[in-house]
């Protein structure tokens, strides 16, 4: 499985250019996600794997644990950009999220 997350946020619903912003934001994460299935689809085709696509809105720590979970998935694979100490603990990091909540053994790539 591979697993799509989308960072959702709730911006101030008084800006009066919410509506059109969250349409592109839109737009632009499906482009986005669109562009990533095919390449995954055609790249697992390519070596006869099989390939099955999630995607989820949400927090990414959550949604990617919740998701492992209830996919019985045998490991969670994560990636981590290496942001450093001060703007992981800014931030939070979805892989140390993942290594400290996860019940499905996590393996981190960097």
């Amino acid at each position: 499985f591979l697993v799509h997350i989308l960072n959702v946020t709730k911006d101030n619903l008084l800006d009066p250019f919410h509506d059109r912003l969250d349409k592109l934001w839109n737009f632009e994460q499906k482009e986005i996600s669109d562009a990533l299935h095919i390449f995954c689809k055609e790249t697992c085709a390519a070596v006869n794997q099989e390939f099955e696509w999630r995607m989820a809105s949400g927090d990414p720590r959550e949604k990617v644990v919740e998701m492992a979970e209830n996919l019985k998935a045998d490991v969670l694979v994560v990636g981590r950009r290496g942001l450093g100490v001060i703007t992981s603990t800014i931030l939070g990091s979805v892989s140390d999220y993942c290594l400290a909540n996860s019940t499905v053994p996590v393996l981190v790539v960097q």
